[in-house]
């Protein structure tokens, strides 16, 4: 099944397309006759939902990268499939296995940003090679899944907790939920 973001994705290679395609058919008509030849062609979408734990947080480092953005509140990660470590200034979230078990869900926060801010924090978090921007489904009711960035290739029971003062992860086991904390 096809998640809202992919549709999204997919949407816009989708007008992508058409644009390119009508820009070959009609030459030289005016926007007047494109228009009224073909309608309106669609614009792909504006904003992203981006779900973030750790230093783009409120309250912690590299917020100012969101300050523009619309924070949606606090979230959870729907599913228990998650590990968090502390990596030292920074956490890192990792897939615990295909069964989600011993996982956690990841507390966080939920934003919209343009595509401007999408890049720059793609560029923050190394996109592609220091992180990957996955979808994850969320417990929100508003929106269902968002963007959040995985660490590639780290062991989920590595950490670097012991050399920190003023900043871990903290894990409930009541709730099953771990969330980065800064005292």
């Amino acid at each position: 099944m096809m998640s809202d973001l992919e549709r999204d994705a997919d949407y816009r290679q989708w007008c992508d397309e058409r644009r390119e395609a009508t820009m070959q058919e009609i030459g030289s008509m005016s926007e007047e006759e494109i228009t009224r030849t073909f309608g309106p062609i669609p614009e792909p979408p504006s904003e992203f939902p981006v779900f973030v734990y750790g230093s783009l947080k409120r309250g912690f480092g590299n917020h100012s990268l969101l300050a523009q953005s619309k924070f949606h509140g606090s979230q959870t990660t729907a599913e228990d499939c998650y590990h968090m470590n502390s990596l030292g200034a920074f956490p890192a979230v990792t897939t615990v296995s295909d069964d989600c078990e011993n996982g956690y869900s990841i507390s966080g926060e939920l934003y919209t940003v343009d595509s401007a801010t999408l890049r720059k924090l793609d560029q923050l978090e190394g996109n592609g090679s220091f992180y990957t921007r996955q979808l994850v489904r969320l417990n929100s009711q508003v929106i269902k899944e968002a963007w959040i960035y995985m660490m590639n290739g780290l062991d989920p029971k590595n950490t670097w907790d012991k050399y920190l003062s003023n900043r871990w992860v903290e894990t409930d086991d009541d709730i099953g939920c771990q969330e980065w904390v800064q005292r």
